[in-house]
């Protein structure tokens, strides 16, 4: 814990930021499922990039967000900010150069705050020429609460450009199941899964 305390007292503000959602991450894990059907319309989940995330990751970010509203149908709804600044924002941010693992290291994280929002990073130095879009898409259902599924093409553990290019079945039947909707009155892409 020594090394995040000196990050997080020291580092930069995107570094301070990162440091706070690892710790939050430890402590708290996925973020709870959000309340949904308010008496307002739907529930709104904001994002917001922040740093130097790169132009073309600003629109990926966009592409991702839309089709997960897509998918969701009107039931829960992503909306990109142009920057940060309200309470519970989900923060978008790239690193450039990450910290280097031994063994299968990930292309981007996502923790949640204690009290709401949380931090999506992306590893530009891991992604390479992966889809950005996919990976978002990924990391968006971990904002939603998902976690990884052997069986979900998107929710998958490992990363993979083909399976992630849209949000599936069995990603949706994850969805349906964490905030109570039916099946029936969400959307994905491809037949749903064998049963």
């Amino acid at each position: 814990m020594g090394w995040c305390y000196r990050l997080v007292v020291r580092g930069s503000l995107l570094s301070r930021l990162i440091a706070l959602a690892v710790l939050s991450f430890a402590f708290g894990g996925l973020p709870p499922a959000l309340a949904v059907d308010p008496p307002n319309g739907p529930t709104v989940v904001f994002l917001a990039p922040v740093g130097d995330l790169p132009a073309a990751h600003r629109e990926k970010l966009q592409l991702a967000a839309s089709e997960w509203n897509q998918a969701l149908n009107g039931k829960i709804r992503f909306e990109v900010l142009p920057e940060a600044g309200r309470a519970g924002t989900w923060l978008v941010t790239a690193v450039a150069k990450s910290e280097r693992q031994s063994g299968p290291e990930a292309l981007a994280t996502t923790f949640a705050f204690p009290n709401g929002g949380g931090l999506v990073s992306l590893y530009l130095d891991r992604i390479g020429g992966n889809d950005v879009t996919g990976i978002l898409l990924h990391e968006f259902g971990h904002v939603l609460g998902l976690k990884h599924d052997p069986g979900s093409r998107l929710m998958s553990i490992s990363y993979s450009w083909h399976n992630m290019k849209c949000i599936d079945h069995a990603t949706m039947v994850q969805v349906a199941a964490r905030y109570g909707f039916r099946i029936d009155d969400l959307r994905w892409c491809g037949p749903p899964a064998p049963r």
